[in-house]
């Protein structure tokens, strides 16, 4: 073991996995031991698998999996059979229904409420609770259904200790190594509360800047700190290409940026493979100067590939559906994609901001050209798979040595882990 993963294992604390069933099933947690109320597992992905195995380990089993995709029906995961919609309506309308998808858990719950489920018999990943803390929770609870157990995550990343010790020596200063290392620590440990909260209380840089205890903290999302950091400069005639410009929201604080340090940009290219929140997007960059939207998702090429729409998630969640990867919702459309080094548009960029829901290592080989011959200011999401964290400091690191690598938190809670490059 090397010395960054022996600093990363120093700092791994135990998991506490009783306490999450707890938060989980609440009042309801020992009539699902006891088998009095059965337990259906809605979505049979690679979620429905971690849960299976967690409940397994603390006395709960479940006896089916319900899912929407019906190619999915009538098959068996994890030792279970796969049940159609119908059925679960016609057999376990008593049952608990424990939906194991953060994506895709509104979705499911309105489904079953439109469907005359009961509403408390209903467990999502979601405590339900705004309070920080309790967020906290939700995420522990999230996080260990998208990454698997704790020990596991340990094990892989020791598979990968010497690109994760690579990656670390090219980050340019001691707050982006700490995060680094703490990070994944806090992966390993299966978000452990007090680790957790300590984590953002020393990175976060909402939390740095009001307090952990401060609602205040909440008015400052992200996307304000794309361009509000201590590493990134605005400069006159900026070109942002925003990747996964969502509804706009990015977009919006950048003009902000740009206004508050009074410079002056150039041109604005969003992309938005989403139809509905493309929608939005056109509608609320109209007041702006400049600005070209794309109807594509950001990839290494131009091709079509499966797309789970707003339509069946969160709209935040919307996403690309990789060939091989574990499907939690049927893809319901197909959308065109681009890469950067193909659109005329994007030729004179010099700021690309990704937050593309884990296809960032594809759209960052789509823009490599650019990259290399430009140097665009970099600030791209690394927070969606556990080794962006270090494939993609080391992909970007391979097209352009000359950047200087930095990790930030931006996020008020897990999400918005960031890497920012610059010359």
């Amino acid at each position: 073991m090397n010395e960054i993963l022996r600093l990363v294992t120093k700092h791994v604390q135990p998991c506490g996995e009783s306490e999450i069933v707890n938060d989980l099933f609440g009042l309801f947690r020992q009539a699902a031991a006891c088998g009095e109320i059965p337990v259906v597992l809605f979505c049979a992905g690679s979620s429905g698998a971690i849960l299976h195995g967690l409940l397994a380990r603390h006395g709960i089993y479940p006896v089916c999996f319900c899912d929407n995709n019906p190619s999915r029906v009538g098959k068996m995961y994890c030792g279970l059979p796969i049940t159609a919609f119908e059925e679960l309506k016609n057999r376990h309308r008593e049952s608990l229904i424990l939906i194991a998808s953060a994506a895709y858990q509104n979705f499911v719950k309105k489904q079953l409420l439109d469907n005359g489920f009961l509403a408390e018999r209903i467990i999502t990943m979601d405590t339900g609770d705004p309070s920080p803390d309790a967020q906290i929770k939700r995420e522990r609870i999230l996080m260990l259904a998208r990454n698997g157990e704790a020990t596991k995550v340990l094990d892989e990343l020791r598979n990968d200790e010497n690109r994760i010790a690579d990656a670390f020596s090219l980050l340019a200063d001691e707050k982006s190594k700490a995060l680094f290392v703490r990070r994944l620590a806090l992966i390993a440990s299966g978000y452990e509360n007090r680790m957790y909260r300590a984590f953002l209380e020393d990175f976060s840089e909402p939390v740095l800047q009001y307090g952990y205890d401060n609602p205040e903290r909440f008015t400052k999302p992200g996307s304000y700190f794309y361009f509000n950091n201590d590493v990134l400069r605005l400069e006159d005639n900026e070109v942002l290409v925003d990747g996964g410009a969502f509804s706009g929201d990015s977009t919006d604080e950048f003009v902000r940026a740009c206004e508050k340090n009074n410079v002056r940009y150039k041109h604005i290219v969003c992309f938005e493979p989403d139809l509905s929140n493309y929608g939005k997007l056109i509608e609320n960059t109209s007041k702006y100067r400049d600005v070209t939207c794309f109807h594509f998702g950001l990839w290494s090429h131009g091709t079509t590939l499966r797309f789970v729409s707003s339509a069946q998630t969160d709209n935040y969640c919307a996403r690309i559906q990789e060939a091989g990867a574990a499907a939690q919702v049927m893809p319901d459309m197909e959308i065109e994609t681009t890469g950067i080094d193909g659109q005329l548009s994007c030729r004179d960029v010099t700021f690309v901001k990704m937050d593309i829901e884990g296809a960032e290592m594809e759209a960052i080989k789509g823009g490599a050209d650019t990259i290399r011959s430009r140097s665009p200011k970099l600030a791209l999401s690394v927070y969606h798979k556990t080794g962006d964290l270090y494939e993609i400091p080391l992909l970007v690191h391979q097209l352009n040595p000359a950047y200087r690598l930095y990790l930030r938190h931006f996020g008020n809670y897990f999400d918005d882990t960031l890497l920012l490059a610059t010359v």
